[in-house]
């Protein structure tokens, strides 16, 4: 264990078991869900107490057996059907209320910080706002759940920004760890997620913060859209979603590997992509919601919108989110993510973009496939 006071430690077991007690009620007291997370908890800390994450000279890194698992499982739970069905049935009220532990954490972090276990850069002195989302969490929900005068659109927005919030800090302390790729705070290294009982921060309590933002992002999103189980193209994830995990991973990677440059000129280009791609993405949203008809891939078409853009392309809402990935990619130099983009385009091919045209042939028949015979997939 680290050389600091007691009470560091064990204010952070102590906000461990709150967040699992704050899960374990999101999850409608389910026991099976509670079990399987105290044995990752308990696996993470046998392994964490035998100082295994503190041989950091290792290729690959041991730190990745921290975060890539619960990565995985997470992207796992929005493909499945039996992990969307888990995912659907947890209580929005205690996923929102779950961030309340936010704000312990950030209390832990700055005392890790004067134990000179962190650098000063994963603390709220530093460039971590995440102390936001644990002081606004309980009014959120009271104005919300309670008082019912806050726009679903609104705890929609409030999830989104936490999930930027998080991945900052997240990133941050994964760059500042004395590892391969370290790349920031060499003089403070992050030393404390290398040890037990803090190892549990990236391996269970961030996991669980994501989790909780991305399902409370797609209960939002298919209550506002009235979602109506026999009239929907049940795609298998959540679009923005799977670009945005697929960017994260590409940048994130970036670090993991041997660097190679791009020709300067390309970042340039991935600049024009991702104004090209936002543009794209305006004028589609636009379009549809002229014609009111629904935005959502899991929502309710009630009109083929074939002018505009989508004379250009059936699907330029993809084509936009393909073109503002590979800007992300090219502008960080993230070449592992010119190889992401493989699976990337395949999951919204088959996953996605087929699962809509039979829906959209299904409802509206000849009319969309003579739009479909016109008018080409992509571009």
């Amino acid at each position: 264990m680290l050389p600091i006071s007691m009470y560091i430690p064990i204010s952070f077991i102590a906000v461990v078991v709150m967040t699992l007690g704050f899960f374990y009620q999101a999850s409608r007291k389910s026991n099976f869900a509670l079990g399987a997370l105290m044995l990752w908890a308990f696996a993470q800390s046998v392994i964490g107490y035998s100082g295994f994450y503190t041989v950091a000279d290792t290729i690959p890194p041991r730190f990745v057996l921290l975060v890539l698992p619960t990565i995985a499982l997470i992207m796992v739970f929005f493909l499945i059907k039996s992990g969307k069905s888990f995912i659907d049935n947890l209580d929005l009220k205690w996923l929102t209320l779950i961030h309340i532990v936010r704000l312990p954490i950030e209390i832990v972090l700055y005392w890790l910080f004067l134990a000179k276990a962190i650098p000063q850069i994963m603390t709220f002195e530093g460039r971590n706002f995440d102390i936001l989302m644990g002081l606004s969490a309980p009014l959120v929900f009271y104005l919300f759940f309670v008082r019912s005068s806050l726009k679903s659109s609104i705890l929609l927005m409030w999830n989104i920004v936490g999930v930027l919030l998080v991945s900052n800090v997240a990133i941050t302390g994964i760059l500042s760890a004395p590892l391969a790729f370290q790349q920031f705070e060499f003089e403070q290294p992050n030393i404390a997620v290398l040890y037990f009982p803090f190892n549990l921060l990236p391996s269970l309590i961030v996991p669980l913060v994501l989790f909780s933002h991305f399902a409370s992002i797609r209960q939002i999103i298919q209550a506002n859209i009235g979602k109506k189980r026999n009239d929907n193209a049940n795609v298998v994830i959540f679009p923005p979603l799977l670009f945005l995990i697929a960017a994260l991973v590409a940048v994130f990677t970036r670090f993991l590997l041997p660097k190679i440059l791009l020709p300067v000129f390309l970042q340039y280009v991935g600049l024009l992509l991702l104004l090209v791609g936002f543009a794209v993405v305006f004028l589609a949203v636009q379009q549809l919601n002229k014609h009111k008809t629904t935005v959502h891939p899991d929502g309710v078409t009630t009109f083929i919108v074939s002018n505009g853009i989508f004379k250009y392309s059936r699907n330029p809402i993809y084509l936009s989110f393909t073109l503002i990935y590979l800007g992300i990619v090219l502008i960080f130099n993230a070449v592992a993510g010119l190889v992401l983009l493989v699976p990337l385009l395949f999951i919204t091919q088959k996953g996605i973009i087929e699962r809509e045209e039979a829906y959209l042939s299904k409802k509206f028949g000849v009319e969309y496939e003579a739009y479909k015979s016109a008018v080409r997939r992509w571009i």
